[in-house]
């Protein structure tokens, strides 16, 4: 039998909903996000944003975010972490088939039948009842459980009070454990980022090093040169002194070409 209740299911649920819709909905397209083609990415600004909308804003290996502008740098959109822990909440949703929720009928005083305020309620037909109603077709002697209205309501009312908030826990849960995942990954990326700034310093410090080493080994080359002519000059200054050894001006020539010679060894 079809049911009717002092109360919308959907009404229920809306304020539930409501604030996780710019969680599970992507910032640029207002898309829900998927398991499949619309599957979240993380940004380095801790947004969420589709495959879809990450291309777009895609350029010269930057992404800016769609949701507060920051710039994401990545070398392709695919290389971008995707947000596990929220394909898992959207997954959970699904099964439980939140977004198929059907409008009961609204509220009434007065029993179609009857015409009579309705006071009761039949837990067998799942129906409201007034006092005509449970003499004539829902006697309690045929099988018909009945309660006053307000009695059941309230139970009802309760039970999906208490489901909504066992919902709810556990949203808050999956959303603690999804911002935990966002902060170890910054972490991550932040740790690597400061590697590769010692690793880049380091290779400047070397090719610092090579740079002096090579103008250290220019000059001591440009000195070898000039203490090779200067030798060279000396060798042929004491040949000539050779031919002439009883000259006095040659054997202090010589004396001077020497001298040479051995300050060429120094260096």
């Amino acid at each position: 039998m079809s049911s009717t209740l002092p109360c919308s299911r959907t009404s229920m649920t809306e304020g539930l909903a409501t604030p996780l819709r710019s969680v599970l909905t992507c910032g640029g397209c207002c898309r829900r996000f998927d398991d499949s083609t619309h599957r979240p990415k993380f940004l380095s600004c801790f947004h969420t944003a589709c495959p879809a909308c990450i291309r777009k804003a895609f350029s010269s290996g930057k992404v800016k975010c769609p949701s507060c502008s920051r710039v994401t740098e990545t070398k392709s959109c695919d290389d971008l972490p995707d947000n596990t822990q929220l394909c898992t909440i959207l997954l959970n949703m699904s099964s439980l088939n939140l977004h198929d929720l059907t409008t009961v009928a609204p509220a009434r005083d007065t029993c179609t039948a009857h015409t009579a305020r309705i006071n009761f309620w039949c837990d067998t037909c799942r129906l409201p009842l007034c006092r005509d109603c449970t003499v004539l077709a829902h006697r309690e002697s045929q099988g018909h459980k009945e309660t006053r209205v307000r009695h059941d309501q309230r139970k009802y009312l309760l039970r999906q009070l208490d489901a909504a908030r066992a919902y709810e826990k556990q949203l808050k849960s999956e959303l603690k454990t999804l911002d935990n995942d966002k902060k170890d990954e910054t972490r991550g990326r932040l740790d690597r980022i400061e590697n590769d700034s010692e690793n880049e310093t380091s290779l400047v410090g070397l090719h610092e090093m090579a740079q002096r080493a090579g103008s250290l080994v220019s000059r001591l080359s440009q000195d070898l040169a000039t203490a090779k002519a200067v030798l060279a000059d000396s060798f042929l200054t004491l040949g000539k002194l050779n031919r002439s050894q009883d000259d006095p001006d040659a054997i202090d020539i010589r004396s001077a070409a020497s001298g040479n010679y051995d300050s060429v060894k120094c260096l």
